[in-house]
């Protein structure tokens, strides 16, 4: 998909400086996708990993990339007790990745935390990508928090008190409510739950927002 893309963008800049006839655009598109470069090939591949969180720790050149490259080293550096390390910290990378995803799109952790400032200076498909990002994060974000507010989207249920004391499960245990769940009413006070634990990175953003509304 990103080779399409990328042949598209090509073909586009050259009809629009009169390089490309209109007629031609698509036989062009259809032979970068087959016989693409090194460039395009690379940044596919780039691309590839970015989707499926696998970008290489030391290349992402954000905060996360920073302290998660540090946090791999160290794993990878504890000898003969790394059966401890790899105990407790199996996976760096894709977590580190998912992170850098849902601040991308997260307004403020966006200018603080990743390369959105580095990318808008940039210009050009880079910015475009930063701005389209962090735009379709805040749209999700503005449409789950009153969902959160509500109760029909739960994160962490920030508003049943008792955490520290641990009255706070009993509560939910109580109500037959569990936490980062959607929350279906059916009638009669009875609701259908789907739990999203562990389907990052939409179920971090859903329990963000939905804490979000309940913050507001």
């Amino acid at each position: 998909s990103e080779l399409y893309a990328l042949a598209f963008r090509e073909a586009m800049e050259k009809f629009e400086m009169g390089l490309l006839k209109r007629e031609n655009m698509a036989a062009y598109i259809a032979d970068r996708v087959v016989n693409p470069t090194k460039a395009t090939v690379k940044a596919a591949w780039d691309a590839a990993h970015y989707v499926t969180y696998q970008t290489k720790l030391n290349q992402r050149g954000d905060v996360f990339g920073k302290f998660g490259y540090i946090a791999q080293r160290a794993k990878n550096q504890t000898g003969f007790m790394s059966w401890l390390s790899n105990y407790y910290l199996p996976f760096v990378q894709t977590p580190t990745n998912i992170a850098g995803f849902i601040s991308e799109r997260t307004p403020g952790l966006a200018q603080l935390l990743t390369n959105y400032n580095k990318a808008i200076l940039a210009g050009g498909v880079e910015k475009q990508m930063a701005i389209t990002r962090l735009r379709l994060g805040s749209m999700f974000y503005a449409a789950i928090a009153p969902l959160g507010y509500f109760s029909v989207i739960g994160g962490s249920d920030i508003d049943i008190p008792g955490k520290a004391t641990g009255g706070k499960f009993e509560t939910m245990k109580a109500l037959g409510i569990q936490a980062n769940t959607i929350r279906i009413p059916v009638g009669d006070g009875k609701y259908w739950q789907i739990n999203t634990t562990g389907g990052d990175p939409i179920n971090m953003m859903l329990s963000m927002a939905a804490n979000s509304g309940k913050y507001g």
